[in-house]
């Protein structure tokens, strides 16, 4: 069973610290999948520490939690992936149904209709730089490692922070939300900390937050407790791994595919040319060339059992 998250109000705002309009602004998205609660607990605990400490601060920190419904629930969503829904076309198609005034077709969308009325009047206030940060956690155990895209200031950031960088991505998944701010010209980085059940997850979202506030220039690293020692053990929790790795395989799946990852892989693993990973309704799935294996989906929800990425 998933963590229930309790405690936050309708409007979904987790945290907001600093000055809209004055200085960069580092938006962090929460839980966009209900069962990846650690990013929730970890923005509150950077917010309870600027408001306790009051360090030095220039610019504006804002957590939001990203499916309010489905964390309420633990689920990782209600009814669709709230992360496959920021199309252009998709966004497009919202706005155009909130200005016809029509009603949300399901809880999703009345997710994404708050989010953007958030993401609207954040970036209208900025004057800074701006950049998103997108929390996750996963299925399986592995390494925390960031998703970019495979820009060199994106990259930059994610090495700054001291976690591998996953390029492409993008490729192969459509209507993320690293698609919308990409979209829009802003710096955005995933955060995939670790698994959803591991006691050290929402630790690493923690200082993933805390070193990533630094290296916009909204906090200085004298000032962050164990600024150093955080920032080390994101890099050695990463075991060693090459910094950056393209993504160049997704095994997609369907309802009807009866698809179980094969037990015992984890994040960012490497495997050879046709090793048996998981089995479907057609018989073994073998992994079609030698890799890093990303992401093998151990829940019963997602259209994505595994991918594979290849050293850069």
């Amino acid at each position: 069973m998933s963590a229930v998250v309790s405690g936050l109000d309708d409007s979904g705002v987790i945290a907001s610290y600093g000055q809209p309009g004055q200085g960069p602004l580092v938006l962090v998205l929460c839980g966009i999948h209900g069962n990846e609660a650690a990013s929730v607990v970890a923005a509150q605990a950077v917010s309870d520490w600027l408001n306790l400490a009051k360090p030095t601060f220039v610019g504006h920190f804002v957590a939001l939690a990203g499916n309010l419904a489905a964390l309420r629930l633990g689920e990782r969503c209600v009814q669709r992936d709230l992360n496959r829904a920021w199309t252009p076309e998709q966004v497009a198609d919202v706005r155009a149904r909130v200005a016809r005034r029509d009603a949300p077709i399901d809880s999703e969308e009345r997710e994404q209709r708050r989010l953007l009325a958030h993401f609207d009047a954040l970036l209208e206030q900025a004057e800074g730089d701006v950049l998103a940060l997108d929390l996750h956690s996963f299925s399986s155990s592995g390494a925390p490692f960031s998703v970019v895209p495979d820009a060199p200031l994106d990259i930059d950031l994610a090495l700054d922070v001291g976690l591998t960088a996953i390029l492409n991505l993008d490729k192969h998944i459509r209507g993320t939300i690293l698609e919308h701010f990409t979209g829009l010209g802003c710096p955005v980085m995933g955060v995939e900390a670790g698994s959803h059940y591991h006691p050290r997850t929402a630790g690493f979202h923690e200082s993933a937050i805390l070193v990533a506030l630094v290296a916009r220039g909204l906090l200085e690293p004298a000032d962050v407790p164990h600024f150093d020692a955080r920032r080390a053990d994101l890099k050695r929790a990463s075991m060693g791994l090459t910094d950056v790795v393209d993504v160049v395989y997704r095994h997609a799946i369907g309802p009807d595919d009866a698809f179980v990852m094969r037990p015992g892989f984890r994040n960012l693993q490497p495997v050879y040319r046709g090793q048996p990973l998981a089995d479907d309704a057609r018989g073994v799935v073998v992994a079609p060339i030698a890799g890093w294996l990303l992401m093998p989906l151990y829940q019963g929800s997602g259209d994505d059992g595994f991918f594979i990425a290849l050293s850069r």
